[in-house]
């Protein structure tokens, strides 16, 4: 799983474009009553779909926060031990990444999703990511439900 992070991001970006097509254009061909309602959906489902590749794409690349090496000098009056698994400065809220292999500063987890660890870095980008595509499949299921409802009720 290691060696395939890129190609799972990539996965994730597909998912999401492809359940966005079919959002934006198979469940609104039917229910074409009002135009100004298709175009708004249509424009909220993409705009929704450029901001959470955006955030995937920032949350894979950003650096979590990885500490520093012990080679560098740092201030004595912080609070900082050395890790004994990868020779580095680590800080009292710096955990080791057993995944990664390296130390991060306020480490939340290691997501396999973005292929690297959640730290302070790149906090807040992943917490948009979580809302864009929480926003996305209310939006998906909202739509999903009306389309239902028309195929029962027709129209």
């Amino acid at each position: 799983l290691r060696k395939y992070g890129f190609q799972m991001s990539l996965t994730v970006n597909g998912v999401v474009f492809i359940a966005v097509y079919q959002g934006s254009t198979f469940l609104n061909t039917p229910i074409n009553d009002k135009p100004s309602l298709v175009f708004a959906e249509v424009s909220a489902m993409f705009v929704l779909m450029v901001l959470t590749i955006w955030s995937h794409v920032n949350t894979t690349i950003s650096d979590p926060g990885v500490t520093q090496t012990m080679s560098t000098a740092i201030d004595m009056r912080t609070k900082t031990t050395p890790c004994e698994k990868c020779n580095r400065w680590k800080s009292t809220r710096a955990h080791h990444c057993s995944f990664c292999g390296r130390c991060v500063l306020k480490m939340d987890h290691h997501c396999v999703w973005v292929n690297n660890c959640v730290g302070y870095g790149n906090f807040k980008s992943f917490v948009l990511l979580l809302i864009f595509v929480s926003s996305g499949v209310i939006m998906y299921h909202y739509k999903s439900i009306r389309f239902g409802l028309w195929l029962v009720y027709g129209g």
